[in-house]
């Protein structure tokens, strides 16, 4: 659960935070709320553990890996011309979403982690090109 490329659904970190939410319950009775709470946590488990083809033969066990097969994207004429214009940048960005994206599955937490390195990187870029005009 705390490796880079875990399938389960939730970080180690909000993971603890659900046991601190429901440590204060354990051995009491407890009300329909914290029975929900847990319904919905189960039901996020049993989901994901159905789309990563958990004890079957040819089981995920790393979010980066594939186990479908999704024929290869053919690349644009255009697009390659434009990315070698732009020094490959595009193409970098292409080859991390595409790293994210495996099986038409993505993970929040590095979904968010990605979007926030690409608003940095787009920071970064516009100071090169604003530099470059002058």
């Amino acid at each position: 659960m705390t490796s880079e490329y875990s399938t389960f659904p939730y970080t180690s970190a909000q993971s603890a935070r659900f046991l601190k939410l429901l440590r204060p319950y354990q051995g009491k009775q407890v009300d329909g709320h914290i029975i929900c709470f847990v319904a919905r946590l189960w039901g996020v488990v049993a989901s994901h553990r159905f789309s990563t083809h958990y004890g079957q033969e040819h089981c995920r066990l790393s979010r980066d890996q594939t186990i479908l097969s999704i024929p290869e994207r053919k690349q644009h004429w255009l697009s390659s011309a434009l990315s070698r214009l732009l020094f490959g940048m595009p193409a970098i960005c292409v080859d991390k979403f595409e790293s994210l994206w495996v099986d038409d599955i993505v993970y929040a937490e590095q979904w968010r982690d990605f979007m926030i390195s690409c608003q940095e990187d787009r920071k970064l870029f516009v100071s090169w090109a604003f530099g470059a005009m002058m």
